[in-house]
């Protein structure tokens, strides 16, 4: 964004009467047509060359005013801006009121992203009042300063969120009683309404361009209506640390856990740590990869043979399709393995399990404020030990479509429509369900 020569002291005139009475070995012919050609060259927009050809006689000119405001200029504009400023500064002191050149210096120093230094020459000339033109330009400036200063600051968020739902299986158990063990009322598949409140909070604090932390805790209740005794609660704390690298990649690391209660009393206990990359190939096409471990354990000692180490990877891709509304296409695959502690029969045949899976989905901004998603889900889940039962190895398949549609009152408020629909087979029919989960929500984000 170049400067024209403007009136009230946007000009470089001034600078010219120093040629005069500057004395150096180099011919005063020889200078001033070497600075007129500099001042032609940046003009034509040819300031790498202007750079060169400056750079080749910076010994014997260096500190005459308008060769340095020649010299830093073409630096400025060729991605020099330390040794442009550094010229720049030299003529700023001797002419403090040039605003022409004090402009060019604030532009060195805002590529140098020195914020506070260009902000305050910028504000210096503004309080001038100069051409309109003129103006509106240091405007723009500010206003990127401003959102680069942003980037640097501590930003928080919370939210608060109330749903109202019904779960037509909420202990994913049998509808119907099975050929080889007779089930109570208490073990068939259950069904009742739901009230779930949730709260949460994200902080975020760059440190430089590069690394950001990262911290977000929530926490939510789920109560029934009826069958009360399964109703449960989640503590969630997460923190990280993320990397931005130069081509707009990125790496994060990802600690998290997790504290569940289910009818009053603790019930799993979840750590993990996390490492993911993203790759941008481009503003619609983006992939990420990512590895997991996670330690799983139950504070209940007569369930204790749950306690296992589970490790996952996988990757995901997310592209914007370039069709009405650009709707985000989304897909991710995954496999992953779980191990207990103590190594069992029982613990083999319900713990001990590699599996995989992924998915598909489709996020379309209908309007600027509606927005639907859909998405099918596949996990195929195989244990490592025969069940004593069945005497059999358990071998689930897990299919879900799930339907979501959003609308934004505003950058505050929304409301979510949510539906599942889950089908769960198995090669012990014990673990065979069927499951519909509708909600409804109103969130709250500030």
């Amino acid at each position: 964004m170049r400067w024209l020569n403007f009136k009230k002291g946007f000009t470089i005139l001034p600078i010219m009467t120093a040629l005069t009475f500057s004395s150096t070995p180099y011919a005063q012919t020889d200078k001033d047509n070497l600075i007129n050609e500099l001042k032609v060259l940046t003009e034509q927009g040819k300031s790498e060359n202007a750079y060169n050809i400056a750079s080749e006689h910076l010994e014997e000119l260096e500190g005459t005013p308008l060769f340095d405001f020649y010299y830093g200029l073409a630096a400025v504009d060729s991605g020099h801006p330390g040794e442009g400023t550094m010229a720049l500064e030299r003529v700023l002191i001797q002419y403090p009121e040039n605003d022409r050149v004090r402009l060019e210096y604030a532009r060195g120093m805002y590529l140098l992203e020195d914020n506070e230094a260009a902000k305050q020459e910028f504000n210096t000339v503004l309080l001038k009042e100069p051409p309109e033109a003129v103006a509106i330009k240091i405007k723009r400036y500010l206003a990127l300063i401003e959102k680069r200063e942003q980037q640097y600051k501590v930003t928080k968020k919370v939210y608060a969120q109330i749903t109202a739902g019904y779960d037509s299986n909420l202990n994913s158990a049998p509808e119907d009683q099975l050929n080889r063990v007779e089930l109570t009322d208490e073990s068939l598949g259950k069904g009742d309404s739901y009230v779930q409140a949730s709260a949460g909070a994200t902080i975020t604090k760059p440190m430089d361009k590069t690394y950001t932390l990262f911290a977000k805790g929530d926490v939510n209740h789920k109560s029934y209506q009826d069958e009360d005794s399964f109703n449960n609660s989640t503590l969630n704390i997460v923190g990280g640390l993320r990397y931005n690298l130069e081509n707009k990649d990125r790496v994060q690391v990802t600690a998290r856990g997790q504290h569940y209660r289910t009818d009053g009393s603790a019930f799993r206990n979840m750590f993990s740590l996390s490492a993911d990359y993203t790759h941008s190939f481009s503003n619609t096409l983006s992939a990420s990869a990512y590895l997991s471990a996670s330690r799983f354990s139950y504070p209940d000692s007569s369930i204790a043979w749950r306690d296992s180490i589970q490790v996952s990877t996988g990757a995901s891709v997310y592209k914007v399709l370039p069709i009405w509304n650009s709707p985000i296409l989304f897909s991710n695959l995954y496999y992953g393995e779980e191990t207990p502690d103590d190594v069992t029969t029982v613990s083999k045949a319900s713990v001990e399990k590699q599996f995989f899976g992924g998915s598909i989905g489709l996020q379309l901004p209908i309007t600027e404020k509606n927005i639907a998603t859909a998405a099918a889900i596949y996990q195929d889940t195989e244990y490592q030990g025969r069940d004593w039962l069945y005497n059999t190895r358990r071998h689930d398949k897990y299919k879900a479509l799930n339907l979501s549609w959003r609308y934004l009152f505003n950058d505050q408020f929304s409301v979510n429509l949510n539906s599942s629909f889950i089908d769960n087979s198995s090669s012990i029919e014990l673990y065979e369900y069927d499951r519909e989960v509708v909600s409804i929500g109103v969130k709250y984000e500030y």
